[in-house]
């Protein structure tokens, strides 16, 4: 892959929590809506190409269920498979575009994990990688300021 000016990344961590354990039928099924809304997305938001996006996902009864898509079509191919009656999903999701900037990668991610994955059954958190490796690189003491925060939004909660 080349890459150019216009190309961007964006790495990301989510946890799925569900009030009630979930089918692996479900999960699956969550999981390609979820990715098939990125990829769309994406080409929404004026990406001109798609290198990549993809994910791995773990639940907590285990499994594993790897996705990708390749273009904005909205046509995801999943490989894995996941147990029944979990109740957490944890996944590693990756986007490599051409024609976004990160942060409106991000905002799709964003629509995306509230438009599936969050729900009243459920709650969400999304970690970006890129933030949270910065975050971990300090072990001393700084009084700065960063422009993100790490902060629990409103709404971010775990269920237990």
């Amino acid at each position: 892959m080349m890459y150019t000016p216009d190309f961007a990344a964006y790495a990301g961590r989510i946890h799925v929590r569900f009030k009630k354990p979930r089918s692996a039928t479900e999960l699956q099924k969550l999981l390609q809506d979820f990715m098939s809304i990125t990829a769309v997305g994406c080409g929404e938001a004026g990406a001109t190409l798609i290198g990549h996006i993809k994910c791995i996902a773990e639940a907590d009864k285990g499994g594993y269920l790897a996705c990708s898509a390749t273009d904005s079509s909205g046509n995801v191919r999943c490989k894995g498979e996941l147990s029944e009656g979990s109740r957490r999903l944890d996944l590693v999701l990756n986007v490599l575009v051409y024609g976004l900037e990160r942060p409106k990668i991000e905002d799709v991610v964003m629509r995306a994990s509230e438009t599936v994955l969050e729900g009243k059954d459920s709650r969400v958190e999304v970690e970006d990688l890129e933030v949270e490796e910065h975050h971990h690189e300090h072990d001393h003491e700084h009084d700065h300021e960063h422009e993100y925060g790490h902060e629990q939004g409103e709404g971010e909660h775990e269920y237990q």
